[in-house]
């Protein structure tokens, strides 16, 4: 008797989807890895294409809003009547726009001709369905803008969903001071403050973490004189829930990064301001990140921020008041630190007897150092110094140390052979960024198998060409980059400071600094 014969499943194929089929949400994750030019060639696929990227544009991008750009040869009237068209179409698209813009740049310059214009574009924006979906706002203050200031504090306590405030300089304006009486800042919902023109009168922001702020609005003395006036208390400026903290001195672009330690420099750091400056630092208990990009530190304000904000994991000094025997002990205090950048110090600096046990990232930039010291600092993984010629024995000795199988990344901002016969040792490396070099300093870098990427600044005013021998001496590099020194010099203090090399490197790239760039295929077909 012959078995029944089985039926077979049969196995379809999965239903196809088209694209036009996909959620929303899921569309704008794939816009997010457009570009601006590829979104504008999209949107002319189909109608609805262009509705859905015109409604994503609007969260992704920001509505600028400002004094329009003139040339060298435009006459006063003529800037003047095309910014009042300017400000006055603004406000039209302001009252008609469907889209749900999220990051508003508005410039309030306050010139006699259009502050009409102003009010009439801010009566547009600060309305309640303007309100309520703002998450970055960007506010350019001008001077004699009294007026504006009142309007944008009432504003800002009805915005629900703001995110970030800028309170800046005009994008084409003069950056002064200014002095705005009723200027508030009030938002349950804020995260972030950016001030670079006046101090509020009041700042009382529940989720305020991060405040960007320069230094001479003198945050420190008037927040620390409030807590000695009023027994810790916060009547007007409520900062002790902060966790990130980026005081910048003002001229920073101007500024290269270094000071000459006078007597009477070291004498105001020690004195002026001093204790609110130590009273402030003993309420920012939650601080995780501090950029101190202004004046110089000196020893008593580093113990009070090394005792009281013991959560640090992130600490930038510019300027070193050393005063005393070996300053940088009190950095023992923060178990927690995993970044610690220094620029500059009036002393030498010495790092004996310090116990970090998370220090990853160590940036010391022009200054004296004590380096058998950094040995104690046992797990250093990212090093950038500048090599001393007097002491390369004692920093061969560094690298032939426990550095040797630890450290991944080296940055060494100065041109020294003797240095470069050191590399072999550090085993672990994996990335190698030398600065002010010349097309020679090819012809002295070592073997280096074990090195994956290699970047290149060169010196002031100096041709370099990438070299081309180098893939040959290094069996697994895979990125070779080469950079503008200008450009470089201008940003680096900024971006140095955010810790991310990865950053700093797409910064170069918006800025076209990188000039080669050689990927793995290019590299292996140099050998």
């Amino acid at each position: 008797m012959s078995r029944p014969r089985r039926k077979c499943a049969r196995y379809s194929s999965p239903p196809k989807l088209h694209i036009n089929d996909l959620p929303q949400e899921i569309m704008y994750t794939i816009f997010d890895y457009l570009c601006f030019y590829s979104l504008r060639e999209v949107s002319l696929t189909c109608r609805r294409w262009e509705r859905l990227i015109s409604e994503y544009g609007a969260t992704r991008f920001t509505l600028r809003i400002g004094r329009v750009r003139s040339d060298e040869d435009t006459w006063y009237a003529d800037c003047s009547a095309r910014a009042k068209v300017h400000l006055t179409e603004a406000a039209k698209m302001l009252d008609w726009t469907k889209r749900r813009y999220s990051k508003v740049d508005i410039d309030l310059l306050g010139k006699p001709f259009e502050t009409h214009q102003m009010n009439l574009v801010l009566s547009k924006l600060l309305v309640p369905s303007w309100l309520e979906q703002l998450v970055v706002l960007r506010v350019g203050l001008g001077k004699h803008l009294q007026t504006f200031a009142v309007k944008i504090s009432k504003a800002v306590v009805k915005m629900g969903c703001l995110q970030e405030l800028h309170l800046v300089h005009p994008a084409n304006g003069s950056k002064c001071l200014h002095s705005f009486k009723e200027l508030k800042v009030v938002n349950r919902s804020l995260h972030k403050l950016v001030l670079h023109v006046s101090l509020p009168e009041v700042i009382d922001c529940p989720n305020l973490r991060v405040l960007d702020i320069v230094s001479s609005l003198d945050v420190e003395t008037i927040v620390g004189k409030q807590y000695i006036e009023h027994g810790g208390e916060e009547p007007y400026w409520k900062l002790k829930q902060l966790e990130e903290l980026m005081i910048w001195h003002p001229d920073d672009d101007d500024d290269d990064g270094r000071m000459m330690f006078s007597s009477r420099l070291l004498e105001q750091a020690t004195s002026i301001g001093s204790i609110e400056k130590i009273e402030f630092y003993r309420h920012l208990k939650q601080l995780k990140k501090l950029y101190y990009h202004a004046s110089i530190v000196s020893s008593e304000v580093l113990q009070a921020i090394c005792e009281s904000c013991v959560q640090l994991k992130d600490l930038h000094l510019m300027y070193l008041a050393s005063i005393g025997p070996n300053p940088l002990r009190h950095l023992s205090n923060l178990n927690m630190l995993q970044q610690l950048s220094i620029c500059c110090s009036a002393d030498i600096l010495s790092f004996a007897g310090v116990r970090l046990p998370r220090l990853e990232r160590l940036l010391l930039y022009d200054m004296k150092i004590d380096w058998p010291s950094l040995a104690e600092l046992s797990s250093i993984k990212w090093l950038k110094i500048t090599p001393d010629p007097s002491k390369v024995d004692q920093i061969c000795d560094l690298f032939a140390g426990q550095l040797s199988s630890q450290l991944n990344f080296l940055w060494l901002s100065m041109d020294y052979v003797d240095v470069y016969a050191c590399l072999p040792k550090l085993s672990a490396l994996k990335t190698l960024v030398v600065e002010n070099v010349n097309q020679q300093f090819s012809k002295f870098l070592p073997r280096l198998p074990q090195l994956r990427r290699l970047v290149i600044f060169p010196g002031y005013m100096s041709k370099m060409t990438l070299p081309l021998r180098l893939p040959k001496r290094m069996v697994k590099l895979e990125l070779m980059e080469l950079g503008f020194y200008e450009i470089f010099i201008r940003d680096i203090s900024k971006c140095m400071m955010e810790g991310d090399y990865a950053r700093l490197s797409l910064h170069f790239r918006e800025q076209r600094s990188i000039l080669l760039k050689y990927s793995y295929r290019n590299v292996s077909s140099l050998r």
